[in-house]
C-alpha cells in the first residue's frame, strides 16, 4: 500500500477516486526504468539504492509516481528476499 502523501485522486461530490497509471509506453519505461534501477542494486547497501532513486528522481514533476513504484518495488523486493531465506532454511 502506498502511504497517503504518495496517492493520486480525485473527487467525485463526496466520493474518493484513485487515480491510474495508463499502461502505455511512457508508464512502461518508467517501471522498467525502477526496476533495472532495483536489480542493479542487489547486494548494495540500503544507502545506494536511496542515492540511485534520488538520481533517478532529479527534480521531474512526476517525483510521486517514481517514489510510488519505488515504495512497491521495496516492498516487492524485500517479499522476494524474505521468500529465498525461507527456502534456503527448508
Amino acid at each position: 500500500m502506498l502511504p497517503s502523501d504518495l496517492l493520486m485522486y480525485r473527487y467525485s461530490g463526496d466520493t474518493i477516486i484513485p487515480k491510474r497509471l495508463p499502461l502505455n509506453d511512457s508508464t512502461i519505461g518508467l517501471a522498467a526504468e525502477q526496476i533495472n534501477c532495483f536489480l542493479s542494486c542487489v547486494d548494495k547497501t540500503q544507502k545506494q539504492l536511496t542515492e540511485k532513486l534520488a538520481e533517478l528522481e532529479g527534480d521531474n514533476p512526476n517525483y510521486r509516481v517514481k517514489r510510488g513504484l519505488a515504495h512497491l518495488l521495496k516492498i516487492i523486493f524485500l517479499l522476494l528476499k524474505l521468500l529465498v531465506l525461507w527456502n534456503q532454511k527448508n
